[in-house]
């Protein structure tokens, strides 16, 4: 678990660690320099909790990622769950998610569903999987860190996280599904707080339902937004270093691994048309349109978006 700033809502999670049909054998918290009780009611719990619990607070800010990160390294277990500070587990949460792993020995991080809840913990009747459904969106798109299980010998692979890299949850599930080592299980395990708090704003994140209709109109905002180009380039920056850190994975592992090395192949091409596609975005209107022309006659792309790209790339 990441901690900051957690005494609204951490004791609830805490809580829910007590009811698992299965106790967890420790509990790491990285806590990021809280200015509140946070710590206080951690070593309560800690005090009554029939586990271990590691409590490790950070001498400088490490920000989200990197104070996941912090608390990952910590970690002894053969399986290892994330954790917010906000959620709350249901009592078969690691039970079930335990049997699933072990039935599933190819797949190395396995994410469960959850149940949308507001600030008071209200169920919204709606799961997380249900928004990206009902939204039209491609469930390989499916990033939740807070649903995670991941085994020992991923997380020798994947850490440390990338430190140009932004997410953690997003470094993890990607390579994890890039090494065709990924399991979306389909069934609500916990309940995700949604409130004013919360790292994620994305609106798939606050909407209880997702039309097809507002996804739309959030890539045509997007679209328009005088910010994009400042955008564009920041998650192609995240893309290279994504792409470093995988480069790093192949170049330690000694034995050959197809799934990442095609990984590898896949992520270079697509930083690499990326880039392209940016250098087409900064020409003037003529070139562009001839390099838009270029770039479709070559078949470039079908790894994109189709006519949603052209559009954007000929718009500059």
């Amino acid at each position: 678990m990441a901690s900051y700033n957690g005494e609204k809502y951490i004791r609830e999670q805490l809580e829910s660690f007590l009811t698992q049909t299965r106790l967890p054998d420790e509990l790491i918290i990285t806590d990021d320099c809280s200015n509140d009780i946070t710590e206080e009611i951690v070593n309560e719990f800690s005090s009554r909790a029939p586990f271990k619990v590691v409590f490790h607070k950070n001498k400088k800010n490490h920000g989200y990622c990197g104070n996941f990160n912090e608390a990952l390294i910590r970690t002894t277990g053969d399986i290892v769950f994330l954790s917010d500070q906000d959620d709350v587990w249901f009592p078969e949460k690691i039970e079930r998610m335990v049997s699933l792993a072990e039935k599933n020995p190819d797949k190395l991080l396995l994410m469960n569903d959850a149940v949308l809840t507001d600030a008071h913990l209200n169920p919204l009747e709606v799961t997380r999987l249900d928004q990206f459904r009902s939204g039209g969106m491609n469930l390989d798109d499916f990033v939740m860190g807070c649903c995670c299980l991941i085994k020992r010998e991923f997380l020798e692979l994947a850490l440390p996280i990338p430190e140009e890299y932004h997410s953690h949850d997003h470094w993890l599930v990607k390579l994890a599904d890039g090494m065709s080592s990924k399991m979306v299980v389909d069934t609500a395990l916990q309940y995700y707080r949604r409130h004013e708090n919360n790292v994620s704003k994305l609106v798939i994140g606050n909407a209880p339902i997702i039309e097809k209709i507002d996804f739309r109109e959030l890539l045509i905002w997007r679209f328009l937004d005088p910010l994009r180009k400042r955008s564009e380039r920041l998650s192609l920056e995240q893309k290279k270093a994504f792409l470093l850190g995988v480069n790093r994975i192949v170049s330690l592992t000694s034995s050959q691994n197809r799934d990442l090395e095609l990984f590898l192949q896949y992520k270079t091409d697509e930083v690499r048309n990326l880039e392209e596609r940016v250098a087409i975005r900064e020409q003037k209107l003529v070139q562009r349109l001839r390099a838009v022309f270029k770039f479709w006659v070559n078949g470039k792309y079908a790894a994109h978006s189709g006519i949603k790209s052209v559009i954007r790339d000929v718009w500059g």
